[in-house]
């Protein structure tokens, strides 16, 4: 009888189990159906044929048909209810379709027929982690490293459950230790990575998707999640490579497809952006990162009402979703729909009451409204929260300013611009109060500053050409009106006020011209024929 088992398993390998694995991986998928096509001859011509069904079973587990894998290692444990490897496979299909309560059965079972079998517990304690029993995951993992140290895949599983538990430190000194030993295995450098990625440790992670790249030159979802970290380091064209890579392995890989479309809009290619978030969605409908990368696309567009409507979808999903109901928020304000603005912010402050950013952008849309009180007192509680927050005291100096209160609205203006000499805003903002006010020389230096930080506005040199012209330093007032209309050759006020001062120079028939250049590209101004008429009398000898 042994001499002819042994006669058996040389004309059919793999009834031997240690052939098993390294016979699968050197067939090719073709070769693996003939494969499956000769088990299935012989498990019909003997059903009992416990090998043949053990290597069918795992065939299967290869060909990722886990149901039908775990039926076959159900008809091996029927013929041998001893074997503790049948308890493992099963388990390990089970778990596989997401039968986690089954596979622990099995795991059980096959525990106490191999008590020493690291694998079955670390395998266990995969299942357990995933119906959530993080404790007994991680009784077993110490386990299965207790029987066999030496094992990488109890290191793994333990680093898995540890990023669950939202334990990054403890995943990485799992990670490492299964990469020590089991430096060619792919896997625990992609998992080390997203550990990485989630301690913010972004170059570390790409080292480690590298690594995994190298092992598993295929593997999308390092290629993948490399993407997304190269993202978030702002290496966008880098990024837009990978998931152009990815997308070519796998057309429809909907997170490749959000991350190219994310990058593309970090390029400023916004339509490009939302063709590609289209076509992520349209794999994965509903999805809200997705979404909300759509509604930001969408938003950085000008189209508000688009956008409000992805985020809505997102909110629809998870009411409590706090950076959304502010993005929406803000697209409320710029569609001129404050009242709803302002529901969205009291949301939000009805989440988290101290959230200074909110009570900043309720500030705005109370102002939007005319309610300036109200504004005043969300800036008074964000300052209180955010006292060195620029943008909280800009916000008030504005609502002081809209009530008449200038002396209040200059103070919170130097505040701002104490904090953030470069604030532009509350530098633009100051320039004009001062204008108004008279105190030009002090209007000149802030719109000196400011053009000095954001070169190329038109209405800075129109506004420091008026503080000029008050100053008497006409040439100068020129040269700013002659800026801002190469600047913007469509606006009429710089030609109006260059007209002026050329009728203070003496400039008439110019000036004139600029009278007329006014008229043409603003008729309804009901100034510009009287100061015509002016210069025209003035021209003649005539006298105002």
């Amino acid at each position: 009888m042994k001499e002819k088992y042994q006669d058996e398993n040389e004309r059919e390998p793999w009834k031997k189990p240690d052939n098993w694995s390294n016979l699968m991986n050197r067939l090719s998928h073709d070769e693996l159906l003939n494969f499956l096509r000769h088990l299935d001859a012989a498990i019909k011509s003997d059903p009992h044929d416990a090998p043949s069904l053990t290597a069918r079973g795992m065939l299967h587990v290869k060909l990722g048909d886990d149901r039908r894998a775990a039926g076959d290692f159900g008809r091996v444990i029927n013929l041998e209810p001893g074997n503790a490897k049948a308890r493992h496979r099963r388990a390990l299909a089970r778990a596989e379709v997401g039968d986690h309560l089954g596979a622990l059965e099995d795991y059980n079972a096959a525990i106490r027929l191999d008590p020493c079998s690291a694998a079955a517990y670390y395998s266990r304690g995969a299942s357990m982690a995933a119906l959530g029993d993080p404790v007994k995951a991680m009784a077993d993992f110490d386990t299965a490293m207790r029987l066999d140290p030496g094992d990488p895949h109890a290191h793994f599983n333990k680093g898995c459950a540890c990023m669950d538990l939202g334990d990054s430190l403890g995943a990485l000194e799992s990670l490492s230790r299964a990469i020590d030993l089991d430096p060619q295995w792919s896997t625990p450098y992609h998992s080390r990575g997203l550990a990485y990625c989630n301690l913010g440790e972004l170059a570390l992670a790409i080292s480690d998707f590298d690594a995994s790249l190298r092992l598993e030159p295929l593997s999308n979802v390092s290629r993948c999640n490399r993407g997304i970290a190269k993202l978030r380091l702002r290496e966008y064209r880098d990024a837009l490579q990978d998931f152009d890579d990815v997308l070519n392995l796998d057309p429809d890989n909907a997170r490749a497809l959000r991350g190219r479309g994310v990058a593309l809009g970090k390029l400023g290619r916004h339509e490009d952006e939302l063709e590609s978030l289209n076509l992520s969605l349209s794999h994965d409908p509903g999805n809200p990162e997705t979404l909300t990368a759509r509604g930001l696309a969408h938003a950085a567009l000008g189209r508000h009402d688009l956008a409000v409507s992805d985020y809505t979808r997102v909110i629809e999903l998870d009411p409590t979703n706090v950076k959304i109901l502010f993005e929406r928020g803000e697209s409320h304000v710029s569609l001129d729909r404050n009242d709803r603005a302002i529901d969205d912010f009291s949301t939000i402050l009805g989440m988290e009451p101290e959230n200074g950013n909110a009570l900043i952008a309720r500030g705005i849309a109370w102002m939007r409204r005319g309610e300036y009180q109200a504004a005043v007192r969300d800036y008074d509680r964000a300052i209180e929260l955010l006292p060195d927050k620029p943008g909280a005291y800009y916000g008030r100096a504005l609502a002081h300013g809209s009530m008449g209160e200038t002396a209040l609205a200059l103070e919170d203006l130097g505040r701002s611009l104490a904090l953030d000499p470069n604030h532009a805003n509350s530098l633009r903002q100051r320039a004009l109060v001062y204008l108004n006010l008279g105190e030009y020389a002090q209007a000149v230096q802030d719109y000196d500053r400011l053009i000095g930080l954001i070169p190329g506005q038109s209405a800075a040199h129109l506004y420091r050409g008026m503080g000029l012209a008050k100053l008497g330093r006409h040439d100068a007032a020129l040269r700013d009106f002659e800026r801002a209309i190469e600047l913007d050759p469509d606006d009429a006020e710089p030609y109006h006020e260059r007209a002026t001062v050329r009728v203070e120079l003496g400039q008439y028939l110019k000036a004139i011209e600029d009278f007329d250049r006014v008229a043409r590209l603003d008729p309804g101004n009901p100034f510009v024929g009287n100061d015509r008429q002016v210069a025209v009398n003035l021209a003649k000898g005539e006298g105002a």
